[in-house]
């Protein structure tokens, strides 16, 4: 099923308020209900594809001058999930601008972010960072959804039950994490950026390395979506959302990018509770970890392996408060304030370090390497068509009884691949490169010690 772009509801609705998308594009939509953008014309470098409006944006802004005095109180992202809510639950105290924009938008059912995921997929996640972030995104929205309702119910809006309106909440705080751009487009301060919806250029799916421009001025008033290389006619136009990890895309888009060259995993720095009958050391972590300027203990880890050297020295200068001799040298970098507090201090600070990282390394390997064949349940392709096409998510993921759908096994699976790669990257990463700097800087110290000597004492899993 196709449909001209230019001659869809959307469609006519732009033109009417001077936006547009391309004459020469349809909208295409699988038997998923996924939909992709074709052209159906030779495309050149240059094509502006989408153009919308600053005026018919949704905005924090225009969310607050529609919902009025309704708005008080609220957040900035409350107001734009209130606002695209009364759009399918209306009011009429507030009067909904974007009807035909949002009819377009996909429906619950086409949702494939975690906190659309039934249990059993749910449980896909077990071991990987995305399990705890799923459960604290899914707290923070249902508490913030509280406190629209209870606003809205003070204010005369509407009163409804969670439990009735939750979906449509969920729905479009999900909307606003896989469609938004940020709202320095429009008023180009970067320091205070908030999500922002620009009708009609958000139709585009991504495509990694895609080259595009988003064009917009203050002057034109608008916001254009150009594309800096051609698109030959029967192809797929894209948009490109910028390079984000498989975890990003997963947990706010709801989809993965194979062999993702812009992958990640975040690793972040637990403090050890101090053992009882241990003395509590002179200065505390967060204390050193001000003074030296280290104080954000979430650290990426590429593909490549490599540890940041900011978790390097987090690792090193929490050990070292935990032993003498390490601790009195510390203390005299601090006192002179040198920069190089967090940089090698001795060979067992720097071995303890390297066996430290690497522990917490293996436990993420081996959390990564579980067993999720028995949770693979067999879906017919009828069913899984019948499913995706149910609007309603009672019937299509809140039963333990549902079945793990093909398309989310594949794409937790990739995401948990993709983790492991890297894991095992880092590992290698520092039972070479950091073990062989362990020696060299022990050399330099006097101390007679090779590589093979500490890969004998730090010895890697199988």
């Amino acid at each position: 099923m196709s449909q001209r772009c230019a001659d869809t509801a959307l469609g006519s609705w732009l033109r009417h308020h001077d936006g547009f998308i391309h004459e020469h594009l349809i909208v295409v939509q699988d038997e998923l209900g996924d939909k992709s953008i074709i052209a159906t014309t030779d495309l050149p470098a240059g094509t502006c594809i989408a153009s919308c409006p600053h005026t018919l944006a949704i905005t924090p802004t225009s969310a607050r001058a529609a919902l009025g005095h309704h708005a008080t109180e609220l957040s900035d992202h409350q107001a734009m999930v209130l606002y695209l809510v009364l759009h399918k639950h209306p009011s009429p105290a507030v009067c909904c601008l974007h009807q035909a924009y949002v009819d377009t938008l996909p429906p619950r059912s086409a949702m494939r972010t975690p906190l659309w995921f039934n249990p059993a997929e749910v449980q896909l996640l077990q071991g990987t960072n995305l399990a705890g972030a799923v459960t604290d995104r899914q707290r923070d929205w249902q508490l913030e959804w509280m406190t629209v309702l209870r606003r809205a119910g003070q204010s005369g809006l509407f009163k409804a039950s969670f439990e009735e309106t939750w979906p449509s909440a969920l729905w479009a705080a999900t909307i606003l994490s896989s469609r938004a751009f940020p709202s320095h487009l429009i008023d180009g301060n970067e320091q205070a950026s908030t999500p922002v919806l620009f009708p009609g250029v958000d139709a585009f799916n991504h495509q990694q390395a895609r080259k595009v421009t988003w064009q917009t001025s203050s002057a034109s008033g608008r916001f254009n979506l150009v594309q800096d290389e051609p698109t030959a006619a029967g192809q797929q136009v894209f948009n490109n959302y910028g390079p984000k990890s498989n975890e990003e895309f997963l947990l706010g888009y709801g989809f993965i990018i194979p062999n993702n060259p812009d992958d990640h995993m975040v690793l972040k720095l637990a403090p050890p509770r101090l053992a009882p009958g241990h003395a509590e050391p002179k200065r505390s972590l967060e204390s050193v970890l001000q003074a030296c300027q280290l104080t954000e203990l979430r650290h990426l880890v590429r593909r490549d392996g490599v540890i940041p050297d900011a978790l390097l020295a987090q690792v090193r200068l929490m050990i070292s408060l935990h032993d003498a001799e390490d601790g009195r040298t510390l203390e005299g970098r601090l006192q002179t304030q040198s920069a190089s507090a967090g940089e090698y201090i001795s060979l067992d600070n720097e071995l303890n370090m390297i066996e430290q990282i690497m522990t917490l390394l293996y436990l993420r390997i081996n959390a990564l390497s579980q067993d999720v064949s028995a949770m693979i349940v067999e879906d017919s392709q009828e069913d899984l068509v019948k499913r995706a096409r149910t609007d309603e998510p009672a019937a299509r993921d809140q039963t333990a009884a549902a079945p793990i759908r093909p398309e989310v096994l594949a794409m937790v699976m990739e995401y948990r691949k993709g983790q492991l790669e890297i894991a095992q990257a880092a590992t290698l990463f520092c039972h070479t490169f950091l073990l062989e700097r362990a020696a060299k800087s022990a050399q330099a110290q006097g101390i007679d010690v090779t590589l093979e000597d500490l890969q004998d004492s730090v010895k890697m899993q199988a």
